[in-house]
């Protein structure tokens, strides 16, 4: 099973960083979409289709790199508490 970790590149003035985790599955793969306000989670037929994806269409415009576990992780807990600060008010 592979994982891949991606971040779109977000220098370009009025661009929020988007980051990705791709899980290959047995049946496909996951791929988990972090805001600095959301997450969402998508199934997919194929891993590949779905890393290239994210590289050719969702990130053309800024370029996309990948980045390592802890990155991905750090960015995720920081939106986690912050869902959790606005739904516990």
């Amino acid at each position: 099973m592979r994982t891949i970790y991606l971040k779109n590149n977000s220098d370009y003035p009025y661009s929020f960083p988007y980051f990705y985790k791709v899980i290959e599955t047995l049946e496909g793969s996951e791929v988990l979409t972090v805001t600095e306000e959301k997450i969402e989670r998508e199934v997919e037929d194929d891993f590949f289709s779905s890393v290239s994806f994210i590289k050719e269409t969702l990130c053309k415009e800024t370029g996309c790199e990948e980045i390592t576990r802890e990155k991905f992780d750090a960015f995720f807990v920081q939106t986690v508490s912050k869902i959790n600060r606005l739904t516990a008010a």
